[in-house]
């Protein structure tokens, strides 16, 4: 029932209920469980992509001008990219890259202990 509950839209009453009781707040924070890095493939539609590229064309905007504003003592910094899911192959790509950090981290580093 659980895992059927879970792909339900997040506008859902379900998942309203969820992120509203005030109880399972204080026993997530209590757990320390960190806040997901990217939101799941499952429910990810074609609204959210178009809400995604939205935000990061405005926040694109947002520099250009400000980056292009006489007399700043300091230029912005670029805005990040909207998270959008991982899937298997992001995954499997970050593992490969992290394999490969890891080798060049041993041919370098001494060996410990």
């Amino acid at each position: 029932m659980l895992r059927l509950l879970r792909h339900l839209p997040r506008y859902s009453r379900y998942w309203v209920a969820l992120h509203d009781d005030d109880e399972l707040a204080v026993r997530r924070a209590r757990h320390e469980q960190p806040a997901a890095a990217h939101p799941p493939l499952a429910g990810w539609d074609e609204f959210d992509e178009l809400r995604a590229v939205i935000r990061e064309e405005l926040a694109a905007l947002r520099y250009a001008v400000v980056a292009t504003t006489p007399g700043l003592k300091q230029q912005p910094r670029p805005p990040k990219p909207v998270r959008r899911p991982l899937t298997a192959q992001d995954r499997q790509e970050r593992r490969e890259d992290q394999r490969k950090h890891d080798l060049i981290v041993k041919q370098v580093l001494p060996p410990r202990g």
